[in-house]
């Protein structure tokens, strides 16, 4: 009987790769966590971002504050217009970093996570190295480390209902 209003937003196109270690034995480096072309990485997606996690079990209150993650990002950036494989060979960081966190906990959760943003460069290859180490017994110890990488791009205005739907009003008599 009456016009159901519409929310207009905005919508993505958008790839997402995550990864988590199965041992926490990486030698020197931490694990690395890798999106290309095997992957079929689109370079258009020009807003990157990758994020560092905790990935072994869930932390406690009282370990949060002696775990830590240490990371870098870097990106094989595209050197022309076609950006296909082999034609770029410019690796940079991607964000600040490297970079280091403890964990800090808030409302009955560790949060320990880093993240790596970038935009409006486009890539052939992107990749982050993750550290994750918990204190016991005074020593660091390393853990499970998890990895994700997020590629998108805005692509206009999308329209969606509202969560609730409006509220049927009757004439009164």
């Amino acid at each position: 009987m009456s016009p159901v209003p519409v929310i207009a937003g905005t919508c993505e196109d958008y790839q997402r790769y995550t990864s988590t270690g199965s041992s926490a034995s990486f030698g020197c480096g931490g694990y690395t966590v890798a999106f290309g072309p095997k992957g079929d990485l689109k370079p258009y997606l020009d807003r990157i971002n990758l994020i560092a996690d905790w990935g072994d079990e869930t932390l406690t209150q009282s370990q949060c504050s002696k775990a830590d993650l240490v990371a870098v990002a870097w990106g094989d950036r595209c050197t022309n217009n076609v950006c296909a494989r082999g034609t770029a060979a410019n690796w940079e960081k991607i964000g600040s970093g490297p970079k280091q966190r403890s964990g800090s906990w808030q409302s009955n959760k560790c949060y320990i996570q880093l993240n790596f943003p970038s935009t409006g460069k486009k890539y052939v290859t992107v990749m982050i190295d993750i550290i994750a180490t918990l204190e016991e017994g005074g020593q660091p110890v390393r853990k499970n480390a998890k990895g994700t990488i997020i590629a998108s791009q805005f692509n206009g205005t999308c329209v969606s209902l509202p969560d609730k739907p409006p509220q049927k009003t009757w004439p009164s008599n």
